[in-house]
């Protein structure tokens, strides 16, 4: 179903070990969730296969009309980790999306104007105010009718995911990005980080478990990987929130394995490669929802 384009450099006809190789990775799914995560995968998993080879270059070819937030975060978290520089080429309309949203390389502010909602990195212990004007960003462009209501969802979404990455990760920076396609009122949201992933976090714990499946279902059952600080409940919150609440699908991403919620469903899939870090993706239809029965202790 996909496949992948090997360009051999030449230097003035020498062959030589360094060659630079462009690899040529293809993002063609658009909305069906399933579809755009097993792409990602097979690409992931080439990305890591060529940097572990020596290549220093990714072609990407987007011959999609639609990107989304979970495929681009995490082509562009995996890019920076494994010193992989990604040149893109699209459609005119896409390429003009994806430069306006920084891809691949982010950015580390948010502008005071506009309604574009870039690919975003952020400091782990410093940018909280950036979080804040990135929040206020995603509700600028939100319905107003559903804007009130989803600002107390999005402000505890990112409130308690980046709280698990600063306490849990050991990871220096994390990326966040969004999207709000106001014809259907479905919105994506993704948050990657690099750090050590999940399975390690539990490591030398109570829960301590020996594989990646095991691990994201620690964290699904809030199930805290910090000795006597009764924290954990974040993630589970946030996940009956939006497969609960909203109906929606989340994704969970870590090491060789990924999780895909949705309500009264749970599917584990084995991924092609390793994430080095975890990932958690959102798509889910706006609407007005009361979070309060959906937290822990209510």
């Amino acid at each position: 179903m996909f496949s992948f384009l090997l360009y051999l450099g030449e230097n003035n006809g020498k062959l030589l070990a360094w060659f630079r190789f462009l690899i040529c990775v293809k993002i063609t799914q658009e909305f069906q969730l399933m579809n755009i995560l097993a792409e990602m995968d097979v690409n992931l998993a080439e990305m890591r296969k060529r940097s572990s080879q020596g290549y220093k270059i990714i072609d990407l070819e987007v011959t999609a009309d639609w990107v989304t937030p979970i495929h681009l975060i995490a082509l562009a978290a995996s890019a920076n980790f494994l010193d992989i520089q990604i040149k893109c080429s699209s459609k005119i309309e896409t390429g003009r999306y994806l430069n306006r949203i920084k891809f691949p390389y982010s950015t580390r502010k948010i502008s005071s104007s506009g309604t574009t909602i870039p690919l975003t990195r952020l400091n782990v212990l410093r940018d909280d105010y950036i979080l804040g004007a990135y929040e206020e960003r995603i509700l600028m462009i939100v319905d107003k009718k559903y804007r009130k209501n989803f600002e107390n969802t999005l402000k505890y979404m990112t409130s308690e995911l980046t709280t698990n990455i600063r306490e849990h990760s050991r990871a220096s920076d994390y990326w966040i990005l969004a999207q709000h396609w106001p014809a259907t009122k479905t919105c994506e949201i993704a948050i990657a980080d690099t750090g050590i992933g999940y399975l390690e976090s539990y490591r030398g714990t109570p829960f301590e478990v020996d594989n990646c499946h095991d691990a994201i279902e620690n964290a699904l059952e809030g199930r805290s990987s910090k000795n006597n600080i009764e924290r954990g409940v974040g993630i589970p919150s946030t996940v009956r929130i939006f497969t609960e609440g909203y109906g929606g699908e989340v994704v969970v991403m870590t090491g060789d394995a990924m999780g895909v919620v949705r309500k009264g469903a749970y599917d584990r899939y084995r991924l092609r490669s390793i994430w080095q870090g975890a990932l958690i993706g959102l798509r889910f239809n706006l609407k007005n929802v009361n979070i309060h029965p959906f937290l822990s202790g209510h």
